[in-house]
């Protein structure tokens, strides 16, 4: 059976609604961890500048990193597995080959994002393109070649985009198992499967692919096959070999039992010769052990490795086993650091496969670029902008303490609709969309959660009755809609309970019409009217507390505060505020003083639990973030700032609000929540363009420093404590 998660083997009956795998997670194991060899730890990200003046974090005392024997070559960025993050952007979708043109600006955008996070080689998704198939699935094989042209068309336009912006991008095409992974068996006659794959070399190379990618081999005779394949049609193109291995840890070799000694002998040179050798979709903790073996052959090209993060290992290779559950030791952090020993033992190609996704990516080019070893994808232009976000400094030793506040730090979730945007590409939210999307809102509330955060937020924002009003919708269906929103959340939190995760729902009572407008478009009573009615509903749906977010004037938190006071008075509230663009003279959107809220809800009927900056820039929340630490507020204070590439000076829809700014990386996310908890936050999260993987790169940092999260019950802090190291003993030994 062939899975949505693109694993031609996998048991797509255990696949089924896939946004719900993650709750079936085996126990973590351990990812490169040894606790007694002295493991230092990561390097602070601490010294990072958001490429903005007016955002420096503090460096203190902090000597330059130890480097990393860098390579002769380049460290080539491979991108990451495909099938399973098109799974995650569309939960419930079963993959087949018709699904590369049903989907091909998911596709696009996966690509897109592999590049983005640092990626300079992206593979076709053509591992599902193979007349096997096209037949299996009732297809058409006249139909294969269009498919694979389609396939290759979509990733060459994202390289030459990525191409005009002076990156310099190349594309694989990816020459797939013939029929089902994890067998060494082969399908068809010698002559047969060579005939095959030189009908999928000539469409490929046609297309326009720079260079061949002999994926997931189980043989050395299916390679041999695939090489004389090309060789027939594009004998002077590029080819690397990626082979799948066996799972024994104590005596690596291919699937079929093939020692790899044998592969650097039969691709060294001549006819067959490779261009690069790599192991793909296999454990990383098997493939440790094999690039042993293959450094120590000598092989004249590059040498690499793509592993997957299946949570069991795959003896059976067949239907039954456990590869579709996902490890959750897998943090950008550990495959950062996981990258770092293959490097050390040679690496010069580094990429993920199943399970793998491009924020894993990005904390490797963060930790690398942190290091100074050069990577392939750096043009001038790109290693300047790196060097403004992650300047290369900083100590593989003990890094200097963060003051630990009182209260612990508490990690509030990320901007849900540019991240609804970015896994349902096209689609025009509105209040409709909560109800048809629900199982894509849950997945992205159950990453926030995975990521670290225990606060995640309804996505009741577009619930109000203005825009149901504004999108044609029934007035009536406003409370069902909330309670929807609010059930959706609240499954998660419980799911996530049952983990042992400590998670609460927060109620967002959002603007009443446009964000970003100060204007009040009811009176003050309907005002209060209005929210009363969200208040009510969202009360008797189960959540946790209210968050009133993005308020634009100390009106609109008042009318807010006394709509809840009406229904729920003793429930905890958070005041959530967004914020003019003048840095040196930060205040609300409407002009009024940060000042006059602490002092109207510092206590008394209005007192607030939480004061927040939201949805403003990071520059502008910063000196904001000191009038506010300065107040002396008796409630906790946070921020959640958005990533918009320019300004709101307009605050309307002419502006580029849309447009997400390229320097806000995890680990810059990080080093910024690091100069807000500094200045006294104990709430951190992420608005408008900030996603899982931002606050994954916050968590792993902050748990590094010792600082106390406020989801971290004792089971989740040792599993972090043992996810989250770096081998330092090997990279000090250097």
């Amino acid at each position: 059976m062939f899975c949505n998660c693109g694993l031609s083997s996998c048991d797509s009956q255990a696949h089924e609604g896939y946004s719900k795998a993650a709750a079936r997670r085996a126990p973590a194991r351990r990812l490169f961890c040894n606790p007694s060899a002295g493991l230092g730890k990561i390097p602070p990200i601490a010294a990072s500048g958001m490429g903005r003046d007016s955002i420096r974090v503090l460096e203190g005392n902090v000597p330059p990193i130890p480097s990393i024997a860098a390579s002769g070559a380049p460290f080539t960025v491979f991108d990451s597995g495909m099938g399973r993050e098109l799974a995650l952007r569309c939960p419930g979708v079963v993959w087949q080959p018709s699904s590369v043109r049903q989907y091909k600006d998911v596709i696009k955008q996966v690509h897109w994002d592999n590049v983005a996070a640092g990626a300079d080689v992206i593979t076709t998704f053509t591992y599902i393109l193979t007349p096997y198939w096209i037949k299996e699935k009732g297809g058409d094989d006249a139909d294969l070649e269009p498919l694979i042209e389609l396939a290759v068309q979509i990733a060459c336009e994202v390289r030459d985009e990525w191409n005009k912006r002076g990156r310099k991008v190349r594309v694989a095409g990816c020459l797939p198992p013939l029929a089902a992974s994890y067998n060494a068996t082969m399908l068809y006659s010698y002559a047969d499967t060579v005939d095959i794959y030189a009908r999928l070399v000539r469409c490929m190379c046609v297309a326009g692919v720079d260079f061949l990618l002999m994926e997931t081999i189980a043989s050395l005779t299916v390679a041999k096959a695939a090489s004389e394949a090309q060789n027939r049609i594009a004998p002077d193109m590029e080819r690397w070999l990626s082979f799948t291995l066996d799972d024994n840890e104590d005596d690596p070799k291919f699937l079929s039992g093939e020692r790899i000694e044998s592969a650097t002998d039969m691709f060294r040179d001549g006819p067959l010769k490779a261009n690069a050798i790599i192991f793909n979709c296999a454990p990383p903790e098997i493939c440790l052990p094999a690039m042993d073996i293959l450094a120590a052959q000598n092989f004249p090209g590059e040498i690499g490795v793509s592993p997957n993060a299946f949570a069991e290992k795959r003896h059976s290779y067949g239907a039954g086993d456990k590869a579709h559950i996902v490890r959750e030791d897998m943090t950008p952090a550990a495959f950062a650091a996981m990258a770092a020993t293959f490097q050390l033992k040679g690496a010069t190609i580094m990429g993920g496969c199943c399970g793998a996704g491009p924020q894993h990516l990005q904390g490797m080019v963060d930790f690398f670029r942190l290091q100074g070893l050069p990577l392939a994808c750096d043009t001038t232009h790109w290693t300047g902008l790196a060097q403004e976000i992650i300047p290369r400094a900083g100590s593989l030793g003990k890094i200097p303490a963060i003051a630990a506040s009182s209260a612990p730090f508490t990690v509030f979730d990320s901007g849900m609709g540019r991240e609804l945007a970015l896994r349902c590409p096209g689609v025009v939210w509105q209040p409709s969309s909560v109800r048809q999307y629900k199982d894509v809102i849950k997945q992205v509330h159950w990453d926030n959660v995975a990521a670290g955060a225990d606060v995640i937020t309804t996505f009741t924002y577009i619930l109000t009755p203005y825009w149901i009003k504004e999108k044609g919708g029934d007035d009536a269906d406003l409370e069902p809609l909330i309670e929807l929103a609010v059930q959706i959340a609240c499954e998660v939190r419980d799911e996530w309970k049952k983990q042992g995760r400590k998670v609460r729902v927060a109620g967002c009572l959002p603007p009443l019409a446009a964000s970003y407008n100060a204007a009040m478009l009811y009176s003050y009573a309907d005002t209060v009217d209005i929210y009363a009615r969200l208040t009510r509903c969202m009360a008797m749906a189960g959540v946790d507390f209210f968050l009133m977010e993005t308020i634009a004037s100390l009106t609109v938190a008042k009318a807010a505060t006394e709509a809840q006071n009406r229904i729920a008075p003793d429930m905890e509230r958070w005041l959530s505020f967004t914020l003019d663009d003048n840095e040196d003279d930060p205040k609300f959107l409407s002009g009024e003083r940060i000042e006059s809220a602490t002092d109207m809800f510092r206590d008394g009927p209005l007192k607030a639990n939480a004061i927040i900056f939201n949805c403003a820039p990071p520059e502008i929340c910063l000196p904001a973030m000191d009038t506010l630490a300065a107040q002396n507020f008796p409630g906790e204070i946070g921020v959640s700032p958005n990533a918009f590439a320019e300004k709101r000076h307009s605050y309307g829809a002419g502006d580029k609000a849309h447009i997400v700014r390229e320097d806000m990386t995890p680990a810059a996310f990080a080093a910024m929540a690091e100069t807000f908890q500094r200045k006294g936050a104990t709430i951190m999260g992420g608005c408008c363009g900030a996603g899982p993987q931002h606050l994954q790169g916050m968590v792993d940092f902050f748990r590094l420093q010792g600082l106390a999260l406020a989801g971290d019950e004792p089971h989740w802090t040792e599993l972090a404590q043992e996810r989250i190291q770096i081998r330092s003993d090997k990279i000090a030994a250097l």
